[in-house]
């Protein structure tokens, strides 16, 4: 089964490299990890409603891949990948959603969502300082517990990812802040594992929850000794699991 890989925001393609990489014969060769438009190698295009979800959507008709394909998605990538697996309905066969939420920013119905004030904070720092913005973010994603972790995320990605187009990161942040998807859940029918740390301090776990609970075809994992990018340092876990659920076991 080919499988669609999308990242989160202040990220790119590469940060699945390693996880890809550690996928058995069969599965590895069949994986793409995508640029979302603005991140990595993919220039911005004008923003619209479901905007990298659509995206998303047209890439993969494009590539005439509109059935038997996974979608693999990491935070806001979850969140695209959604919102994509929505738009193209019985084409998607399975849909694998890492530190993954319906809706992101906190509402009077979405009382564990990330307060928007905090989010627009960050959009308006982007304008003076948008590398400590990103810095400031990648710290969060790891536990206070794994410092090591984070030194290799560090290590491996900067400064290219403090680099990053400002505008598309404002981009991605009214995304988060704006896009609501949990009236699209129900209609979802292909099996899906949502795989959520339980220390998660980006997205709540308890997001994960009702988003599992809402999915008709839903299996969800809990970690207890990870975070927001629960994969990172743990790439042989995480491509036993991910390739058993792409393989139907």
């Amino acid at each position: 089964m080919r499988s669609y890989w999308i990242h989160g925001w202040a990220t790119d393609s590469a940060v699945f490299d390693r996880v890809i990489g550690s996928l058995e014969a069969g599965l590895r060769e069949k994986a793409v990890a995508m640029d979302l438009p603005g991140f990595g190698s993919v220039s911005a295009e004008p923003e619209g409603k479901n905007y990298y979800s659509e995206c998303a959507a047209r890439i993969l008709s494009d590539k005439g891949e509109t059935e038997g394909v996974a979608l693999v998605g990491w935070s806001m990538g979850a969140m695209v990948a959604l919102g994509a697996a929505a738009e193209l309905g019985a084409g998607i066969s399975r849909l694998v959603l890492i530190s993954a939420c319906a809706r992101f920013s906190r509402s009077k119905d979405n009382a564990h969502g990330m307060d928007r004030r905090i989010i627009r904070l960050m959009a308006r720092k982007l304008k003076k300082a948008p590398a400590e913005v990103v810095r400031d973010f990648h710290h969060r994603m790891f536990s206070c517990s794994t410092p090591n972790r984070f030194e290799s995320f560090r290590d491996t990605f900067y400064p290219r990812y403090l680099d990053q187009n400002s505008a598309a990161l404002k981009q991605g942040l009214h995304y988060l802040e704006h896009t609501d998807l949990r009236c699209r859940l129900t209609s979802l029918r292909c099996p899906v594992l949502v795989i959520h740390a339980k220390a998660d301090t980006v997205i709540d776990i308890r997001l994960a929850r009702e988003l599992n609970d809402s999915l008709p075809e839903s299996r969800l994992v809990v970690l207890e000794d990870s975070d927001h990018i629960p994969f990172w340092g743990a790439e042989k876990r995480f491509a036993s699991l991910i390739g058993d659920f792409l393989l139907g076991n």
